[in-house]
């Protein structure tokens, strides 16, 4: 999976899985994070809550995770501010061997 730095921290891609039975960050497939959530893809319902599961899953302050780009489609490009690329790597890394 690919993660980039970027203005104090970094970007990379998820797929969104709206509707499904459990929030959570699921796998990786397609060079993007697989993020799961119960919210349906309805006024912003799940990017908000792609927003704090991604920051839940990073240890971060939901307030460092945006989505850059891609607000209304399945994939989408996350910017989270305060962490390196080392850290997020070995948080996607803890994922595979889970």
């Amino acid at each position: 999976m690919r993660i980039a730095a970027a203005a104090g921290g970094v970007e990379f891609f998820v797929r969104a899985k709206p509707r499904s039975a459990h929030d959570r960050v699921h796998s990786e497939a397609d060079d993007a994070l697989v993020v799961q959530t119960t919210a349906p893809p309805v006024d912003g319902e799940a990017n908000d809550r792609i927003v704090r599961i991604v920051a839940a899953f990073l240890d971060v302050p939901r307030s460092r995770v945006a989505i850059a780009s891609g607000a209304t489609s399945k994939l989408k490009k996350v910017h989270v501010t305060g962490i390196d690329v080392a850290s997020a790597r070995a948080a996607v890394a803890a994922l595979r061997s889970a």
